[in-house]
């Protein structure tokens, strides 16, 4: 079985979609850099527009 990328696949549904809707665990820094961020990739490769939404437990949600 052939291993792909989820960034990859994201991009190849995107051709076909009006809008690409993708989740965030909110990694930054090491973390992000290890793990790499399926988020961040589907931005700069989707050919359609893409949402992000940050997780429930992301604790930048609501902070001000």
């Amino acid at each position: 079985m052939e291993r792909v990328r989820p960034s990859t696949i994201l991009a190849e549904a995107s051709r076909r979609a009006s809008l690409l809707v993708v989740g965030s665990h909110g990694r930054t820094g090491l973390r992000r850099l290890m793990l790499g961020s399926v988020s961040a990739e589907a931005l700069h490769t989707a050919a359609c527009p893409v949402m992000v939404v940050p997780t429930v437990e992301d604790n930048r949600i609501g902070a001000a």
